[in-house]
């Protein structure tokens, strides 16, 4: 029989690369015996433990052993799912076009689009917005996937002037 009803207080879903902290609701004076065990391979004895990363996608138990003044062993699970990043892939990354002239960047991977650099820009809102800059410019985007997780992708545009613009 569990000494107790012991948690893991976690997120279950979180995106790879994200870094979070684990801890439980159990009292501190009780315990006298940690051991945390985590899918990315970490094992841990503090009570509550360092922020654990997890660089990857997968589906798999946290798991928290805990030992009381009696010997007596309770443990508490958590299944984590750590779900992929998108991967925007811009298109060009980098790009020569004279002043006047524009160019189409294009994101990939994503259910939404937010361009963060908002400069002569057709759509910030788009996956392949053209955009028509009169200066070098870099542009940013963010792209989200159904699931939730972000990830950010640049292009860096050069402009060059006409060439009646060196006269």
């Amino acid at each position: 029989k569990p000494i107790t009803d012991i948690t893991i207080i976690a997120p279950s879903l979180i995106c790879e690369k994200d870094s979070i902290q684990f801890t439980h609701n159990f009292p501190e004076n009780m315990g006298v015996t940690w051991q945390w065990e985590f899918p990315n391979g970490n094992t841990n004895n503090n009570r509550i433990p360092p922020k654990q990363l997890f660089p990857s996608p997968q589906t798999n138990s946290v798991v928290n052993l805990y030992t009381n003044w009696n010997g007596c062993l309770d443990t508490a699970t958590l299944l984590l799912t750590v779900n992929r990043k998108p991967q925007p892939n811009v298109q060009p990354k980098n790009s020569m076009i004279c002043v006047g002239q524009s160019q189409i960047l294009t994101a990939t991977d994503g259910a939404t689009y937010e361009w963060l650099t908002n400069y002569n820009i057709s759509n910030t809102q788009i996956s392949a917005p053209r955009v028509t800059p009169v200066k070098d410019t870099m542009y940013v985007v963010k792209v989200t996937n159904t699931i939730g997780c972000s990830e950010f992708d640049t292009a860096f545009i050069k402009v060059t002037p006409r060439y009646r613009d060196w006269e």
